[in-house]
C-alpha cells in the first residue's frame, strides 16, 4: 500500500493571502482532508486549520542486464558457453562487393564521357514537370479552462471578497466553505460566480448552514461584488 505525505497548515482563509496558499498546496497535489476554524477564545481566532494529505511517489528500480563475459552466451542455468569466433568469410565478401562496385562506377564514368562528355544525366522525371506542395491545414490548439477573469479575478480573490460582502450581512458570525463546500462556479471574460455552503450565527449566537451565492466583477487589485444572495 502507498503511504501518504500529511502536511497541517493554520491559514487566513479570509485574506487573499492565505487563499492562494491554500490553491497553490492543492496545485501541489496535497488533498484536503479536514478543516476547522478556531474560535474567538482560541489562539489565532479566525484562522483555520487544514490538514491535508498526499501520496508519496514510489521508487522503481530498473533491473540491471546481466553481464556477459565476450565471447560467451549466456545459459538458462546461469552458466555461460563459448561461441566459436567467425571466420573471415564476411569480411573477404565485404572487400569483394567494394571491388565489385568500384569497377561498375569506373564502367560507368567511360561510358558517360563517350557519349555525352560533361552532359550532366536526365533524370526520369520531366524538367517540365512541377511539383506541388500541399499543406495540411493545421488543427486549432483546444481552448484551456479558465481559471481567473480578463481582469485578474481568481477563485482566491473573489473568494475574499464574497467574505467581505457576507460579513456585513452576518456580522455576529460568518464562515463560508469555499473549498470543502463549494457546490459550483462559473468563469467568465467579465464575472467570477462562485456557490458554495456558509454557517451563518445571528444576534442570539444561533447558527443556521446555508448556502450563499455570490458574483465578482471587477480586477484583482478592486474586486468588486454585484450580486450576494444568502438562503
Amino acid at each position: 500500500m502507498a503511504k501518504s505525505e500529511v502536511k497541517k497548515v493554520r491559514l487566513d482563509l479570509r485574506s487573499k493571502g492565505g487563499a492562494k496558499k491554500l490553491a497553490k498546496l492543492i496545485d501541489e497535489g496535497w488533498i484536503i482532508q479536514s478543516q476547522q476554524k478556531r474560535g474567538a477564545l482560541q489562539t489565532f481566532p479566525g484562522q483555520t486549520d487544514v490538514v491535508l494529505t498526499r501520496p508519496k511517489p514510489e521508487r522503481t528500480v530498473s533491473p540491471q542486464p546481466a553481464r556477459v563475459a565476450s565471447g560467451t552466451v549466456p545459459m538458462p542455468d546461469g552458466t555461460s558457453k563459448p561461441v566459436a569466433k567467425t571466420s573471415d568469410s564476411n569480411s573477404n565478401l565485404v572487400i569483394g562487393l567494394i571491388a565489385i562496385i568500384a569497377i561498375i562506377a569506373v564502367v560507368i564514368w567511360f561510358i558517360v564521357q563517350a557519349f555525352g562528355g560533361h552532359e550532366e544525366l536526365r533524370t526520369a522525371s520531366s524538367p517540365t514537370q512541377t511539383q506541388t506542395q500541399t499543406t495540411t491545414p493545421s488543427t486549432p490548439a483546444p481552448t484551456t479552462e479558465r481559471d481567473a477573469t480578463d481582469g485578474g479575478v481568481t477563485f482566491g480573490v473573489a473568494t475574499v471578497a464574497c467574505d467581505h460582502a457576507g460579513e456585513a450581512l452576518y456580522p455576529y458570525g460568518w464562515d463560508a466553505h469555499w473549498i470543502m463546500g463549494k457546490i459550483g462556479e462559473e468563469i467568465t471574460a467579465n464575472s467570477y460566480f462562485v456557490k458554495a455552503s456558509v454557517d451563518v450565527t445571528n444576534e442570539f449566537d444561533a447558527k443556521e448552514e446555508l448556502v450563499v451565492e455570490c458574483t465578482v466583477t471587477g480586477s484583482e487589485a478592486e474586486p468588486e461584488v454585484t450580486a450576494i444572495d444568502v438562503y
